[in-house]
C-alpha cells in the first residue's frame, strides 16, 4: 500500500504538470484546493499532499487570504 501511495502521489503531480503544459493553468492564476480536485481528478487528500511538493519545485505559491498561485 506504500507503494500504492507514492504511485497516487506521482500521479497527482503528473496531472498537475499536464494541465500546465495544456496551458489549463497559466502563471499567476489563483485556485484553491477543491478548484485543483476538480481539474486533477483527484481527492482533495491527494491536493493537500501534492501542494508542499509543488511549492518546493517552485510551481505553485501560497498566498495569504488569496489562495493557492501558479507560478
Amino acid at each position: 500500500t506504500s507503494e500504492r501511495i507514492l504511485s497516487g502521489r506521482a500521479e497527482a503531480y503528473e496531472r498537475f504538470c499536464a494541465q500546465l503544459r495544456e496551458a489549463r493553468l497559466r502563471a499567476g492564476q489563483f485556485v484553491s484546493q477543491r478548484e485543483l480536485t476538480e481539474l486533477l481528478g483527484m481527492p482533495l487528500a491527494a491536493v493537500r499532499e501534492l501542494v508542499p511538493r509543488l511549492e518546493a519545485a517552485g510551481l505553485l505559491v501560497t498566498v495569504a487570504k488569496r489562495g493557492l498561485q501558479i507560478a
